[in-house]
């Protein structure tokens, strides 16, 4: 299973594969020498970012906390509020970018409104995270679990205009590879992995600067035939039709 990875400011997809590990090991490699911020779930790899000595600022997946709730919402008539409260921080990301804020604005209009509701979810799951500690873990208490150990990176957001609340544009890159595996189940080697994380790449990479992927891979393979060795100029990226 390769890593989807985003850069929304440079309109890059990368589908990361490395022998199909996704360990601390991997992502250490392929983040060297980066400074910036991520958004991601809960997966402890990424813990390594919250670590005093990274250069690497983490806000977390607010989506993710969301779900577990929704998972848990038919045993335990609790998670109704919590998912309605979260509900209200997307309507609030929804006001600002219907009114079209700019990034100060928007850091401005979440700490008005989104800081106060995060308060409220604080003092719903916290009680029940400390009254439970050693209970046997429900779905509920899964969920409350989590959001409790992801608060801090989940609550970052409200303080940069430029974070997202869920680091749901990297997850929906993931669902071709989730029908892959169900339509054509293995790619055969780790070179065909290897292959398909690269071609799966240019595809959303393709989509994200407005090209059709189809169009642009024959008009590609046409240049390369013909003897284009400017590669660079060949990348999705210098071919943006947005």
């Amino acid at each position: 299973m390769p890593w989807g990875i985003k850069n929304p400011d440079r309109k890059i997809a990368y589908y990361l594969y490395d022998n199909g590990s996704r360990s601390m090991k991997v992502a250490q490699k392929f983040f060297a020498g980066f400074r910036g911020s991520v958004t991601t779930d809960g997966y402890n790899v990424y813990k390594m970012f919250e670590r005093e000595d990274s250069s690497i600022t983490r806000y977390g997946c607010m989506a993710h906390v969301r779900r577990k709730f929704v998972d848990a919402l038919q045993t335990d008539h609790r998670s109704a509020d919590i998912i309605n409260l979260i509900s209200n921080l997307y309507w609030v990301e929804a006001d600002c970018r219907i009114n079209l804020l700019s990034e100060d604005e928007r850091r401005m209009e979440r700490q008005k409104r989104a800081i106060p509701i995060l308060a409220e979810i604080w003092q719903m799951i916290k009680p029940v995270f400390d009254q439970t500690r050693g209970d046997t873990a429900n779905l509920f208490l899964k969920a409350v679990r989590y959001a409790v150990n992801e608060w801090e990176a989940v609550s970052r957001y409200v303080q940069n205009g430029k974070a997202e609340i869920d680091n749901n544009p990297a997850e929906r890159m993931m669902k071709p590879i989730c029908m892959g595996r169900k339509n054509y189940l293995f790619c055969g080697s780790e070179l065909g992995a290897k292959n398909a994380s690269m071609l799966y790449s240019i595809i959303e990479t393709c989509k994200m600067n407005g090209l059709r992927p189809v169009k642009y891979i024959a008009e590609i393979l046409t240049k390369l035939t013909a003897g284009e060795t400017n590669y660079m100029s060949l990348l999705p990226i210098n071919n943006n039709k947005e």
